[in-house]
């Protein structure tokens, strides 16, 4: 279904997305790496819900608390090769930070 289930994790980034456990500290750091983000000109082909879950990968695998790649795409409704193509942009665009 297309369909999604609104969330409080939805509300903080603008995404509405089924429940995933995501500490307030990972969304708050989600909400200003897609700041930085936009900054960026390598980032406008992505549509929102691809760098929110790109950011959530990116943030609970730092973090010790990463949930799994298909678990986190499937949330999304987006496909694994775009959110792992959007992970490693995000990952070195954090690197620089």
């Amino acid at each position: 279904s297309s369909r999604r289930r609104h969330t409080r994790y939805g509300t903080v980034t603008g995404v509405q997305t089924c429940a995933l456990p995501i500490s307030e500290k990972i969304k708050r750091d989600v909400v200003s790496l897609l700041s930085d983000a936009k900054k960026e000109p390598q980032f406008c082909g992505y549509n929102r819900a691809t760098l929110v879950a790109a950011a959530v990968y990116l943030l609970t695998s730092e973090n010790k608390t990463s949930i799994p790649q298909h678990k986190i795409a499937k949330e999304f409704g987006i496909s694994d090769v775009s959110l792992r193509n959007c992970y490693f942009k995000l990952r070195v665009l954090r690197q620089k930070n």
